[in-house]
């Protein structure tokens, strides 16, 4: 019996050892600071996507164009917000590079959904379907950038 205890507290002990090495990274200021600007990445995105959130069938035309331009000056603002978010210098010089390539693919999200906003608001005047159609494509090309963009 006491053999049965002695390997399943070897065992126990090889699994917090992990634990406790997890702990010590946490700590880590290198890896505080890529919490840090994950953190900031993914609050910016919600910020900026947030008024997309409130599209529905039901407001009339004026409060749509209100949404729409609330929108795009979102996505202006995430983007200047995005250029100004400084990369942690402690961080290693691939993981530095890694992290300002997903600035810029987020920066070019957020102009591709902004430039789809200006296609849905002439859509609305008009109604016309090549006008929908680039809305569309501007819209999926922003998000496959911002979701190509975020860290992981």
């Amino acid at each position: 019996m006491r053999k049965y205890i002695a390997i399943l507290l070897l065992i126990c002990i090889q699994l917090s050892i992990p634990a406790f090495s997890f702990a010590q990274k946490k700590e880590d200021p290198t890896l505080q600071g890529y919490f840090q600007f994950e953190k900031n990445i993914f609050e910016i995105i919600a910020t900026s996507i947030k008024p997309l959130s409130t599209f529905n069938e039901e407001i009339n035309e004026e409060e749509l164009y209100m949404m729409i331009t609330s929108a795009k000056n979102k996505f202006i603002e995430g983007s200047e917000h995005l250029a100004g978010l400084n990369i942690p210098s402690t961080l290693p010089n691939d993981v530095k590079l890694s992290l300002n390539n997903v600035k810029k693919e987020l920066s070019i999200g957020f102009k591709l959904l902004e430039e789809s906003l200006f296609y849905f608001s002439e859509y609305i005047g008009t109604r016309d379907p090549n006008l929908h159609q680039k809305y569309i494509t501007k819209r999926n090309q922003g998000f496959h950038y911002i979701d190509g963009g975020l860290p992981h």
